[in-house]
């Protein structure tokens, strides 16, 4: 086999991995190969006898997850901050303080990596936003920071441009995370389960999601009309979310004003009415 033989050619793997190496034993009838990832992703093959003294050092379950959390969380950042086809894995790796090996034990590939990663970008969008009241949502959701770190930001205005180009299992990741925020946006505009209510959430997020990622585009450009797109978007939808809970036109409790050619309630007019002054033509 050459080096650059799959993994899948090997009968029956047993991965091993190392904080800073990865690496499985292959039973042979003959011999017991160990095979190594290095930080390109090319294997090495060494016997098992001549590793010792090599840095394969086995981690506990408790290690192997909280790497992989952490190669997730630094996947997520990336993506967003970054773009999904710039994420690179070499850079996820170092970022996590991992090899290359390390990265691809845990995920296989990278198309898997960007899949689980999403999910965990729209994780991180819940914990930054849940809990908030209407006013604080959409003043965080809309605000320069959010703008300026799109990395620990909504995946949602992140990913929104270039999902139509990327492979099912994102898009459907995508979709499912989508859902998420959309119950989100609900539960922090105050609106319910009633169908009119969803398509008001629908509204909210794709509002904000596209104004955040107008305001991206076009920051480098005109920083005050970026600024703007903002604020344009966060006052319409305040006066909407206020019109939606019936607030909109008059205080709480206050009487709403008639217009001048409403009459009220239970009065006549003492005047009679043209038809009524016709007088109906003798016999």
């Amino acid at each position: 086999m050459t080096a650059r033989d799959s993994v899948a050619d090997y009968k029956a793997p047993a991965w091993h991995v190392g904080e800073r190496s990865a690496y499985l034993i292959r039973q042979d009838d003959d011999s017991r190969q160990r095979v190594y990832y290095d930080d390109t992703h090319n294997q090495r093959r060494y016997p098992v006898d001549s590793c010792v003294g090599r840095n394969t050092v086995k981690v506990s379950k408790l290690q192997a997850s909280d790497n992989r959390q952490v190669m997730l969380k630094a996947a997520a950042e990336q993506m967003r901050g970054q773009g999904l086809t710039q994420m690179s894995v070499a850079e996820v790796a170092k970022a996590a303080g991992l090899t290359h090996g390390a990265l691809y034990s845990h995920f296989g590939s990278r198309e898997a990596l960007q899949v689980q990663a999403m999910g965990q970008a729209f994780s991180d969008c819940a914990d930054l936003f849940t809990g908030k009241t209407a006013k604080e949502f959409l003043q965080t959701y809309l605000s320069l920071e959010h703008r300026d770190h799109a990395e620990q930001g909504c995946p949602t205005s992140a990913f929104v441009s270039e999902m139509r180009l990327q492979s099912e299992p994102s898009r459907i990741a995508f979709w499912e995370g989508l859902q998420r925020s959309l119950a989100l946006t609900a539960a922090s505009l105050g609106l319910g389960a009633a169908p009119n209510q969803q398509s008001r959430a629908i509204f909210a997020l794709s509002a904000m999601a596209g104004g955040m990622a107008i305001s991206r585009a076009i920051r480098d450009i005109d920083e005050t009309a970026s600024a703007n797109v903002l604020q344009a978007v966060d006052k319409q939808l305040r006066e909407l979310v206020l019109s939606w809970s019936g607030r909109a036109q008059h205080k709480v409790g206050a009487k709403p004003k008639r217009l001048r050619s409403e009459k009220p309630p239970g009065s006549t007019s003492s005047a009679a009415s043209p038809r009524a002054r016709r007088r109906r033509p003798t016999s």
